[in-house]
Order: structure tokens, then sequence, then C-alpha cells
């Protein structure tokens, strides 16, 4: 339902899309939710023009925009270890379902953060 309604750009989208993001908490579900947030974006076989979808253009795009530097936040600010895997599984299926220069621009801070984490990681007793 969440991805028929950002195909065609509706502003529903968004609301659903932030229900994933409250399943994060959630120790059952949050790899899953996590999973769908690239998968919304995914290609798929139904909802294309020639079975009549009506998609926006550059549809993808747009969303990555808007979740890439919430889900980058949310794993920085994230004081809790569940929740930041929850964030960077996100940030994973999201990146492995857009093409590179939806994100190339974020590059920069995900590689800092992936550095910053590491050291914090080697610095543990």
């Amino acid at each position: 339902m969440t991805k028929a309604l950002l195909v065609r750009g509706h502003n529903l989208a968004q609301s659903f899309t932030d229900r994933f993001f409250e399943l994060f908490d959630d120790p059952d579900m949050n790899w899953e939710a996590a999973r769908a947030i690239g998968k919304i974006v995914s290609p798929d076989k139904i909802l294309t023009k020639k079975n009549h979808a009506v998609a926006k253009f550059l549809f993808a795009q747009k969303f990555s925009n808007a979740m890439l530097p919430r889900i980058i936040e949310g794993a920085k600010s994230s004081s809790q270890s569940r929740l930041q895997n929850a964030y960077l599984v996100a940030l994973t299926s999201l990146i492995k379902s857009i093409p590179k220069t939806a994100y190339a621009h974020e590059m920069p801070t995900v590689r800092l953060n992936i550095r910053t984490r590491r050291i914090a990681l080697m610095r543990l007793p």
C-alpha cells in the first residue's frame, strides 16, 4: 500500500512510511520494518505503466532524498544498539534499491559515520 501511494505521489505515503520507523523499537519487527524501507522503492513488476499504473517521475529519488538524512541521523543519534542496527539495515536496504546517483551526495556522511562507529567499537574493552 505504501509503495502504491509513493508511486502516485500521494501525501499519505509519508505517514505510512513513518509507521515503519515506529516499528524500529519493536524487537520482533524492527529488521523487517527496516528492510521494508528499501523494498518500497525497489523495482516492481506490477506497478508499471504497462499495467496502467500512474507513476510519478523520479519518485524513488525523491523518497531517498527524504529518507537518507533521516536514516543517517537516526543511526548517529540512537544510543541503543538495537535501534542503530535497524537504521543501518534500513540504510543498506535503501541503498540496494536505488541508483547510486540518488545517494552519492550522502556517501561522505555515511563513510564518516561508519568510520566513527568503528573507532568507538575499537576503544571498547
